[in-house]
């Protein structure tokens, strides 16, 4: 998350960690829920764990030192009306 420029977010997530529901939506894609019901992609394996977005939505990252040829590192925001916040 670092590498994204998502540190802000990361210490939100500390700030309420005993609260945050983490889901595994396939095999290698994590979303956070938060407890005010906003969602955070955190990285993700597969497209089929984007719930309906599509790759070009996120910008993603290596999450690894090692090349990767799927998926990635995303940190992404999404608001409790299903938006994505940029």
């Amino acid at each position: 998350m670092h590498a994204l420029g998502k540190d802000a977010l990361v210490n939100e997530v500390r700030q309420v960690q005993s609260q945050v529901a983490v889901l595994n939506v396939s095999y290698g894609d994590w979303w956070l829920v938060l407890p005010d019901r906003r969602m955070i992609l955190w990285r993700y394996e597969s497209v089929m764990g984007l719930l309906g977005w599509k790759k070009s939505d996120f910008s993603a990252h290596e999450c690894t030192d090692y090349q990767a040829n799927n998926g990635g590192c995303v940190g992404a925001l999404i608001s409790p009306d299903g938006e994505l916040v940029k």
